[in-house]
C-alpha cells in the first residue's frame, strides 16, 4: 500500500495542472469537501484515477480508436508548438506532408505559465517561422478550440511535465503521441513517470538503451514505447543551406555558446554556469572579433529567470541579450537552431538536452562543469561525455578555441563517430520519422 507521501508525489508529478480543482468538484458533489482537505483524498484520488486511465482497459480502448483512424484514406496529425526551442518533430512533419495517408497541421498555443508579454513573443516567433516555411498551422489556445479548427485524428506531443493546457479532462479519449523535446541523460526517477507518458498510446523512444532503463520506471511498464530514434537526428543529417549566421567574413570560426537556465537552483543540481562566465563570453567575443563569431543561445528559460534575479533583473537582462545581438561579431538566438548548429565549428554549453544533440553534428564541443555539481548521469550521458572536452574555467574555454577550433584539431572526433553510431542512429536502417510513420500504420 503506497504511503501517503508517495500519494502527494504522484498528485505532484504525474498530473497536469488543475486535477486539483476537478477532484476537489468531485468531492464537494458528493458532500466529501471537508474529508478531501482533512485527510488527503486528493492524493488518493489521484492515484486511483492515474492508474484507471492508465490502466489496461483504458489502453485498448486508444488502440480501438487507433484502428478506426488506421481506416481513414488519409490520417489528421496534429503537432502541439507552444516554442520554437522545443519543436523536435520537424522530419515527421515534412514525412507525413509527402505521404498520402497524412495531413499533418501545426498547433501553435501559448507557453503555460508565462508571462503576457513573453507569450506574445513567443507565439510571434511561431508564427513568422512557420509562415515562412509554408508550415500549414492554425493558432488555438485550448483543445477546444483547436477541435473547432481541426478534426485531428491523432495529436503529437513533446513536453511530459504537468501543464494547464494539458490538462485531465481535456486529453481523454484522444489518441497521443509522445516524442519527448530532449534526449535524457540523467537517471532521475522523479523526472518521469508523468501521466502524459504512461497515457499516450505512442511513447517514441530514442534507442533500445533507454527503452531497458524506462521499462523499469513507467508505471505501464512500458507497454507504449516504440524505439524509432528521435526525428531531431534526421535533421541533422541534412542541410537546407538557408543562412542564419551573420555575415562576418568566411575566415572567421563559427561557435555557439549555450547557457543553461537553473542559475537559482542547489548547486548540487544545477548545471548552470551561467553566472560565472556571463562576461568573459562578452570580453572574449571583443578579444577574438578577427578570429571567431559567437552566437549566444540560451535556454528559452533564461530569459525569465535572469529577469527575477536579483543581481539582474529585467533592466539589465534586457541589455545583456541586446549587447549579443548588436557586436559586430555576435548575435542572439532564441528559437529554431537545426541550421544554427549545423553550420557551425564548434559548440560550449552546460545544456543537459545538447549533450546528445549536438554530436550527432559532428564538431568540437565543450562541456562547462562546475566543481559544486554532482549529476546523476545515466549510462548514455555518461558515454555522450567522453567525447566531449571538459572546460571547468575561463582559461580552459580559451585553449579550447585557440588549440582546438581554430586549428581544426579534433582528437575526439572517433570517439563522437563510434557513439553516433552506437546511440543516435535509428533503427531499422530508416530515418526516426519513417519509424514513427510505419509504427502509426501498421498493425
Amino acid at each position: 500500500m503506497p504511503t501517503l507521501k508517495s500519494l502527494l508525489r504522484n498528485i505532484s508529478y504525474k498530473f497536469p495542472d488543475g486535477l486539483g480543482g476537478y477532484l476537489l468538484s468531485f468531492c464537494k458533489g458528493r458532500g466529501l469537501g471537508s474529508l478531501y482537505r482533512q485527510i488527503g483524498i486528493k492524493a488518493v484520488l489521484a492515484e486511483v484515477l492515474f492508474h484507471r486511465y492508465t490502466g489496461n482497459k483504458e489502453y485498448f480502448n486508444l488502440k480501438k480508436k487507433l484502428e478506426n483512424v488506421r481506416k481513414k484514406d488519409v490520417i489528421t496529425v496534429v503537432f502541439q508548438v507552444w516554442n520554437l526551442a522545443k519543436w523536435k518533430c520537424n522530419s515527421v512533419y515534412h514525412a507525413m506532408k509527402n505521404h498520402p495517408r497524412f495531413n499533418p497541421v501545426i498547433w501553435m498555443t501559448d507557453e503555460p505559465g508565462v508571462v503576457e508579454s513573453e507569450r506574445f513573443h513567443l507565439r510571434k516567433k511561431m508564427e513568422q517561422f512557420f509562415c515562412s516555411e509554408r508550415y500549414s498551422a492554425v493558432y488555438a489556445g485550448s483543445w477546444q478550440e483547436l477541435d473547432t479548427k481541426i478534426q485531428s485524428d491523432i495529436v503529437f506531443l513533446q513536453d511530459h511535465y504537468p501543464r494547464p493546457i494539458n490538462n485531465i479532462p481535456d486529453i481523454l479519449g484522444r489518441v497521443l503521441c509522445y516524442v519527448r523535446y530532449c534526449f535524457p541523460v540523467l537517471n532521475l526517477r522523479l523526472s518521469h513517470n508523468f501521466f502524459l507518458e504512461n497515457y499516450s498510446l505512442f511513447y517514441f523512444i530514442e534507442n533500445s538503451f533507454v527503452y531497458k532503463n524506462y521499462k523499469n520506471i513507467l508505471s505501464n511498464r512500458g507497454r507504449n514505447m516504440v524505439v524509432t530514434g528521435h526525428p531531431i537526428i534526421d535533421t541533422f543529417s541534412c542541410s537546407n543551406n538557408k543562412k542564419v549566421w551573420k555575415n562576418c567574413g568566411e575566415n572567421l570560426k563559427k561557435i555557439i555558446w549555450a547557457p543553461h537556465w537553473t542559475i537559482n537552483n542547489d548547486a548540487r543540481y544545477s548545471p548552470a554556469t551561467f553566472l560565472k562566465y556571463a562576461q568573459f563570453m562578452v570580453a572574449f567575443a571583443q578579444k577574438y572579433k578577427d578570429k571567431v563569431q559567437i552566437v549566444f543561445k540560451p535556454h528559452p528559460m533564461l530569459y525569465r529567470t535572469l529577469c527575477e534575479h536579483p543581481e539582474w533583473g529585467k533592466e539589465r537582462t534586457d541589455a545583456y541579450y541586446s549587447m549579443w545581438n548588436n557586436m559586430s561579431n555576435t548575435q542572439l538566438e532564441e528559437g529554431d537552431y537545426n541550421e544554427l548548429f549545423m553550420q557551425s565549428d564548434a559548440m560550449i554549453h552546460d545544456c543537459g538536452s545538447f549533450i546528445l544533440e549536438y554530436l550527432a553534428v559532428d564538431k568540437p564541443c565543450m562541456f562547462l562543469k562546475k566543481a559544486s555539481w554532482a549529476p546523476r548521469f545515466s549510462h548514455m550521458g555518461i558515454e555522450a561525455l567522453k567525447c566531449y572536452t571538459m572546460g571547468h574555467s575561463e582559461a580552459d574555454i580559451e585553449s579550447f578555441i585557440l588549440d582546438c577550433v581554430l586549428v581544426d584539431k579534433d582528437p575526439m572526433r572517433e570517439i563522437r563517430h563510434n557513439f553516433v553510431a552506437e546511440y543516435l542512429t535509428p533503427p531499422n536502417s530508416l530515418s526516426a520519422a519513417d519509424n514513427i510513420i510505419k509504427a502509426i500504420l501498421e498493425k
